[in-house]
């Protein structure tokens, strides 16, 4: 909830993704899209988490 809405490299990347996060707690809801380019550390485990969750599936 402390992150920033958008997130985006200073350098520009083409053909890197683009995530688009929405996290809700108590009511609470707070949506972050970041570049692939500019994914902050605290937010890699849980895009790794999702991908081999739908791998999964």
């Amino acid at each position: 909830f402390r992150l920033p809405e958008l997130i985006t490299s200073p350098n520009p990347q083409s053909d890197r993704f683009q995530y688009k996060l929405t996290v809700e707690d108590n009511g609470k809801q707070h949506t972050v899209t970041v570049s692939e380019a500019a994914l902050p550390g605290t937010l890699r485990p849980l895009i790794e988490w999702l991908q081999t969750m739908a791998q999964k599936r």
